[in-house]
């Protein structure tokens, strides 16, 4: 996992304390990123259906890029191009999402029964400090995770061959 826990909690609360509080958010990162690798994996095998040459190793958000333009060249690498494109457009909130996660370092800003988590990115200039910072309740982790496993499940039902 690439979050750096810390902590923000007051320091009286002992260290295993602190980080029974950030576990939550440490699993939730784990799968979040595992669901979305799913969608990866399935983009680049419909690239590879238009474009055999295509190249490996591009950020996730060129990869979807390629695709919609693959799409317009090749429609027949999905069932119903159109409604692929707005499932991708769906999609748009949970890329943004894991870009945070994977590069984010995770503070515990309140314990207990509803814990608050700050999801913070490095990045030299800040114009906007919502570009940087996510803030997160423990109980929206599995209505995340959940809403980006229902679009990956639908665009897979968008593939010709299952």
């Amino acid at each position: 996992m690439n979050a750096h826990p810390t902590f923000a909690l007051a320091p009286e609360h002992p260290a295993p304390v602190r980080q029974a509080c950030l576990r939550p958010a440490e699993r939730f990162t784990g799968r979040f990123l595992s669901t979305f690798a799913e969608f990866e994996f399935w983009v680049v095998e419909r690239l590879n259906l238009a474009q055999p040459s295509v190249k490996a190793g591009k950020p996730v958000g060129q990869r979807i890029e390629d695709f919609r333009a693959a799409l317009k060249n090749h429609p027949e690498i999905v069932r119903a191009p159109d409604d692929v494109d707005k499932l991708l457009d769906r999609l748009q909130p949970y890329v943004r999402l894991r870009s945070v996660l994977a590069h984010a370092r995770v503070t515990a800003l309140t314990g207990g029964a509803e814990p608050i988590y700050l999801f913070e990115t490095p990045t030299p200039v800040v114009d906007d400090p919502s570009k940087v910072r996510t803030v997160l309740r423990g109980r929206e982790f599995e209505t995340l995770r959940r809403g980006l496993s229902e679009l990956i499940e639908a665009l897979k039902q968008q593939t010709r061959d299952g």
